[in-house]
C-alpha cells in the first residue's frame, strides 16, 4: 500500500475494481497483500490487517455479489481463473467472525459458488480455497451450515477430492485433505447423531481412513519441513477427533462450549490483529471482546463511543452494510 494512500481510499479503490470485474488488478492486489503479511515488518503486517478489516466492513457485499455473478460475467475459458482471483480475496476476508456472520446472511448464494469451486478440476488451488471457505463458514454458521452442506451432498465432493490426492503427499495435497477432515470433524460434532450416521456410512470417511493408513511418516521431507509437519499434525488431530466422535465416545457436551472466535483463531496461521475502525484512531486492541460494534451492520468496531460517532459522521453512514443485498443486485452489473 502506498504511503500516500489512506486505508479507506485504498479499500475504496479495491471495491471499485471488484465492481468493475478488473481481475488482473485484483490478482496483483492479492500478491501485494501477501507481501505485506510476510514482510517481517510490524508496520506492513498491521497495514495488512487494517486493509482486510476495512475491506470486510465495506466490501463484503460487493465481493459476494461478484462471486455470484462471476460465471455470467466471464467467458467460458476464464470462468475458473476469474473465480480463483475472487476466491483468493474472499478467503483472506474470512479472518473475522463478524465478517463471516455477514457472509452467512447470503449463505444459499455463497455456498453454491463454493461448491462450484471445489467441483472444478482445472485449478486445484481453487478447489482447496473452496474447502477452506466452506470450513470457516461452518465454524460460524454451525448447524444451519451442516444442513446446507448435506443438501449439497458434501460427502461426494470430499470423496472425489481425497480420491484425486490419495497417492500424493505434497504440502498442498495434505492441506487440502486436512480441510476435508476438519469439515467432517465439525459436522460430526455439531450435526448430531443423524449426521454422524451419514458420515460413518460415507465413502468420504472410508477414503480418509485409507489416506491416514497409507500415509508415509518416513517421507524424506517429513521431519525437515516445518510447514509439512504442521499440516501432518493438523490432519491427524482432526482425523483422530473425528474417529473418537463416530466410534468411541460422544462429545455432544462440547457443543455448549463451542466458540467460533476461538475456532477461527486456531485456523488462522497467525493471530489476527484488530483495530478501531475510526480512521483518525485505528488503535489496536488486544482484547477484541472489548470493542463496541456498529449497531446497524455489526461489522465496524470501535474502542469508544467517541470514535463510533465520529466515524458515523465522517464516512461510515454512507458505507455501512446495514441493508441486505437485494435479489435485483445479483441480476445485473
Amino acid at each position: 500500500m502506498s504511503s500516500s494512500k489512506t486505508v479507506e481510499s485504498y479499500v475504496a479503490e479495491i471495491i471499485a475494481k471488484i465492481k468493475d470485474a478488473d481481475y488482473p488488478y485484483l490478482d496483483t492486489f492479492y500478491d501485494t497483500l501477501q507481501k505485506m503479511r510476510s514482510s517481517g515488518k510490524q508496520k506492513h503486517e498491521d497495514n495488512y490487517w487494517k486493509v482486510l478489516q476495512c475491506l470486510g466492513e465495506t466490501g463484503s457485499d460487493m465481493i459476494i455479489r461478484s462471486l455470484s455473478l462471476c460465471e455470467r460475467a466471464s467467458c467460458k475459458c476464464h470462468i475458473n481463473r476469474n473465480l480463483y482471483v475472487l476466491m483468493q480475496l474472499f478467503v483472506e476476508m474470512q479472518s473475522s467472525v463478524a465478517v463471516i456472520k455477514h457472509i452467512n446472511l447470503y449463505k444459499d448464494k455463497v455456498v453454491s459458488v463454493l461448491f462450484k469451486a471445489v467441483r472444478q478440476r482445472e485449478i486445484p488451488e481453487l478447489s482447496r480455497k473452496g474447502f477452506v471457505s466452506l470450513y470457516r463458514c461452518l465454524l460460524v454458521g454451525k448447524f444451519s451450515m451442516v444442513e446446507l452442506y448435506l443438501r449439497h451432498n458434501i460427502f461426494r465432493d470430499i470423496q472425489e477430492h481425497i480420491k484425486c490426492r490419495l497417492q500424493f503427499y505434497s504440502i498442498p495435497s495434505m492441506e487440502a485433505i486436512q480441510y476435508c477432515a476438519k469439515i467432517l470433524h465439525v459436522m460430526a460434532l455439531l450435526g448430531g447423531t443423524n449426521t454422524q450416521r451419514r458420515i460413518k456410512s460415507s465413502q468420504a470417511l472410508k477414503l480418509l481412513m485409507e489416506y491416514a493408513k497409507t500415509f508415509n511418516p518416513n517421507h524424506p521431507q517429513m521431519e525437515k519441513n516445518y510447514i509439512w509437519c504442521y499440516h501432518k499434525e493438523e490432519l491427524f488431530l482432526h482425523f483422530n477427533s473425528l474417529i473418537e466422535i463416530l466410534f468411541e465416545e460422544s462429545q455432544e457436551n462440547l457443543k455448549d462450549s463451542w466458540h467460533p472466535k476461538d475456532k477461527l483463531s486456531e485456523d488462522l496461521s497467525d493471530e489476527a490483529s484488530y483495530f478501531c475502525s475510526c480512521p483518525s484512531c485505528r488503535k489496536q486492541c488486544c482484547d477484541k471482546d472489548k470493542f463496541l460494534y456498529c449497531g446497524a451492520c455489526k461489522l465496524s468496531r470501535y474502542c469508544s463511543e467517541k470514535c463510533q460517532k465520529e466515524h458515523w459522521k465522517n464516512g461510515h453512514k454512507s458505507t455501512c452494510l446495514s441493508d441486505h443485498l437485494q435479489e435485483k443486485d445479483f441480476k445485473s452489473f
